[in-house]
């Protein structure tokens, strides 16, 4: 599980590091989905990277491993949830996983958002059946 976490982690550093720099773009691509109310949508695209950001943080850090996997399969799971959503209403949009101009096929990100989810998920349901000490290898 350790190269996986280490690239889970990596993937969520860049992702939310990509997005944070250019928040107008990032709130642009989740208004894209049509989903979250005009309100919300200027927080997520300040939040949301950056809380990607603490995933990755937290998975390379012993002491906030748990919690990383968690974040992990949260911010997964809301991914797969807005792909799946833009997929069924045939939108033909940028996923906006990458930053700006990065065009990704949906169906391509629902499955890595869906793999996220299995490992994430995996990594959970060991940790929360093991002792703390082995779970956070």
């Amino acid at each position: 599980m350790g190269t996986l976490r280490w690239l889970l982690a990596a993937l969520f550093l860049v992702t939310g590091a990509l997005k944070a720099i250019d928040p107008v773009a990032t709130a642009q691509s989740i208004a894209n989905y049509q989903l979250l109310p005009a309100a919300l949508v200027p927080l997520a695209a300040l939040y949301v990277p950056w809380l990607e950001v603490g995933c990755g943080l937290a998975l390379l850090t012993s002491r906030l491993r748990r919690g990383g996997w968690l974040l992990a399969l949260l911010l997964s799971e809301a991914f797969l949830v807005f792909t799946v959503s833009a997929l069924v209403r045939g939108l033909d949009i940028s996923c906006g996983c990458f930053g700006t101009g990065q065009r990704g096929s949906l169906p391509w990100i629902a499955l890595l958002d869906a793999v996220m989810i299995a490992i994430s998920l995996r990594a959970v349901l060991g940790f929360a059946r093991a002792p703390r000490d082995t779970a956070e290898r």
